[in-house]
């Protein structure tokens, strides 16, 4: 089933097969009024791929077979599609997912590849994709099956790049270890916690001496994450403090949200209120980075119902990133809730 989401603009449906690769594509217009197009195969194909490199603005959904096929494939011989098909097979496949169009367990067998790829572009998707999933599945029965799956596909390609960037590796290189490693941690794989904690201990005890700027963000806030010290915390918070640069303040923002520790991010959401210390600018997200850990979610959304008229009257009802303050769906629901009965309790 094509999706064709602007058939006005359409021109074309082209696409490629095991059999016609390269520089032989084919392509079969799709003209206005038109939802169906057959195409003929002169020979039977293990496998067609429309949309090739991602040339038209359109979504592809595949019989449920033919992503089987797909997935087989891309798992048998990963290049047999392009860099750029293959990050378009992840993306698509989890966005008619999350759209309910296509079942999670299809997803999970394109993502079955990913243990032997090793090129930016699909694994920016796919961790993306992995980290937003396990995020979903945090407080259900599952979680623990699909965070070791995920961990499992990562693993190979975090050993790979490790933490340390070559000057003589590619830009695109440097892109992957930086998603990797980030990805990793976030998925809680234990050797890259390890590694982040070591290196955030080493920063502590020498502010001066700054972890590298790609892997800053992940060293602050795995680190932060994983050691949970309370005395770690307050060092880091004085550091924020005092700190001059912009940067490198919300550096040490985001990675003052990931301690474990439900009294120090009340605290902190209490801190956050003060313009001495965050800038109003800077407010909602300071939240965002307290409510993205699961354990401050709630504390981000109890102190924000609390305070709801102090915050109305503070930054008004039109601030464009209070829609962005809860991750949860359903909080950003109750939140859109309270939005409207206050707007019909000012009318």
């Amino acid at each position: 089933m094509l999706k064709n989401y602007n058939r006005y603009n359409f021109h074309g449906i082209v696409y490629r097969t095991d059999k016609v690769y390269g520089k032989d594509d084919k392509s079969h217009k799709l003209r206005a009024q038109t939802w169906e197009v057959i195409i003929d195969l002169p020979n039977e194909v293990e496998w067609i791929k429309f949309n090739y490199d991602q040339v038209g603005y359109y979504r592809v959904n595949y019989p449920a077979e033919m992503w089987r096929n797909l997935a087989s494939k891309l798992s048998q011989e990963r290049e047999a599609f392009s860099v750029t098909d293959r990050a378009c097979l992840l993306n698509d496949a989890f966005s008619l997912a999350d759209s309910t169009q296509l079942k999670y367990d299809l997803v999970l067998d394109m993502t079955e590849y990913l243990i032997t790829e090793n090129d930016y572009v699909p694994w920016s998707v796919g961790a993306g994709k992995l980290t937003s999933l396990r995020r979903a599945l945090m407080y259900t029965d599952i979680n623990e099956e699909f965070s070791k799956y995920a961990r499992d596909l990562i693993k190979t390609i975090y050993l790979d790049v490790g933490w340390d960037a070559n000057p003589m590796d590619e830009h695109l290189k440097n892109r992957l270890r930086v998603t990797i490693v980030s990805s990793a941690c976030s998925l809680g794989l234990p050797e890259c916690l390890k590694e982040a904690s070591k290196r955030f201990k080493k920063w502590i005890k020498n502010p001066d001496q700054l972890p590298h700027p790609d892997i800053r963000n992940t060293v602050y806030y795995y680190g932060m994450m994983d050691t949970s010290s309370e005395d770690y915390w307050q060092q880091m918070w004085q550091l924020f403090v005092a700190e001059k640069d912009a940067s490198q303040k919300s550096n040490l923002m985001y990675g003052l949200a990931a301690i474990q520790n439900p009294s120090v991010l009340y605290r902190y959401v209490e801190l956050a209120w003060n313009e001495e210390y965050v800038r109003g600018q800077d407010y909602f997200n300071c939240l965002q980075y307290i409510a993205s850990n699961p354990i401050g979610e709630s504390i981000v959304w109890d102190y924000v119902r609390e305070h709801w008229p102090d915050i109305v009257k503070r930054f008004g009802l039109n601030e464009r990133t209070l829609g962005n303050m809860i991750p949860s769906k359903q909080l950003f629901y109750n939140f859109k809730k309270l939005n409207k009965k206050l707007e019909q309790e000012n009318t």
